[in-house]
């Protein structure tokens, strides 16, 4: 009897553990996974938190362009400003950098230089295109503020390419004295002529300020390509800034066929007008067989106008009246290129 007391003991002990042992891993898995949901909330206070910004937006830290760094410049440490509204360390990043290492309160003035610079030393830039270029700001508590200087392009003060695409920039800016002129003395003449009489006083309303900037900066990257930013040669250079500049129309937002046409108008005319007091730039090693320069680049601009008419927007039913426009353009500007007669009637025969 003693023996069957014991053994019932035993069973009803071991059981009794098994259920204890139990419920203490049951304890420490409800442990383990509450600790590992992912649906929990997360502390914005938790280094670890991915989604805890490392730079937090401040509203209050303003940093923004006074004076950018003109589109076309000569200059191979331009000018820039920049205002802050707090004192700060600044550093660069990208292809240019500035020869100021703190930002002041108000106005901060310097100069771009090459990114491969080494401060004290800074290295001017070469000739090409910047459009990578940024600076940062970092005030005392270290909250940062970034600004992206505006893509720029230097070229040599010599080029007559990078004084052509200035003059083009100015064109098709307009001037504020443009807009309110028009022309009604020639209301017999037809359609696309008065169209091109009538341009230089709608440009100013027909382009932006940032399309005309996207202009340049096509027709400059193009003549890049092409290793002629610091060219001289003219019959090379304007019909690829015809190209570079017609390819980018369809891409800044004009507002029509009719709008294309006009600025491929003003782009051509522009550039007819910079031959005058050039024609020394026109290069005899470079032009086509049998032909005078003069000649070489009125067929090479005609020619790459009426290529790009498509390119620039043009639907293939409007080719042949955007054709005639731009033609009539290059011959109507012919005199203010500053040619004689002679010239003139050689022009023409090449268009």
């Amino acid at each position: 009897m003693v023996k069957i007391k014991i053994l019932i003991f035993i069973v009803f002990s071991g059981l009794f553990l098994s259920a204890c042992d139990s419920s203490g891993t049951q304890e420490e898995n409800s442990t383990i996974d509450l600790s590992s949901k992912p649906d929990g909330p997360k502390d914005p206070e938790d280094p670890e938190d991915p989604e805890d910004p490392e730079d937090p937006e401040d509203p209050n830290f303003q940093v923004s362009v006074v004076t950018p760094v003109t589109t076309i410049t000569t200059s191979y440490s331009p000018d820039y400003v920049f205002y802050s509204n707090r004192t700060g360390s600044i550093s660069y990043n990208g292809s240019c950098v500035g020869n100021r290492t703190e930002a002041v309160v108000g106005n901060n003035t310097m100069k771009i230089y090459s990114a491969s610079s080494t401060p004290p030393v800074y290295i001017p830039l070469s000739s090409g295109q910047y459009e990578s270029c940024v600076l940062t700001v970092t005030d005392s508590e270290g909250v940062q503020k970034t600004l992206k200087i505006d893509e720029f392009v230097v070229t040599d003060p010599n080029s007559q390419t990078g004084q052509i695409l200035l003059e083009l920039e100015s064109s098709l800016g307009g001037s504020s004295s443009s807009r309110n002129q028009s022309s009604r003395s020639d209301e017999n003449q037809p359609m696309n002529m008065r169209s091109i009489e009538s341009g230089a006083s709608a440009r100013s309303n027909t382009l932006s300020a940032a399309q005309v900037r996207l202009l340049i900066l096509a027709g400059a990257k193009t003549v890049q390509e092409s290793n002629l930013l610091n060219s001289s040669d003219m019959t090379l250079a304007m019909p690829v800034i015809i190209e570079g500049t017609m390819k980018k129309m369809s891409k800044i937002g004009l507002s029509g066929e009719d709008t294309s046409i006009l600025v491929s108008s003003l782009i051509v005319g522009s550039l007819m007008k910079s031959i005058d007091k050039r024609k020394t730039h026109l290069d005899s090693s470079t032009t086509d067989s049998q032909q005078t320069p003069l000649q070489t680049l009125m067929s090479r601009m005609s020619k790459m106008t009426i290529k790009n008419l498509r390119s620039a927007g043009i639907s293939p039913e409007k080719i042949t009246n955007a054709s005639s426009t731009l033609v009539s353009t290059m011959i109507q500007n012919l005199d203010e290129a500053g040619l004689g007669a002679d010239d003139i009637s050689t022009a023409v025969e090449s268009i």
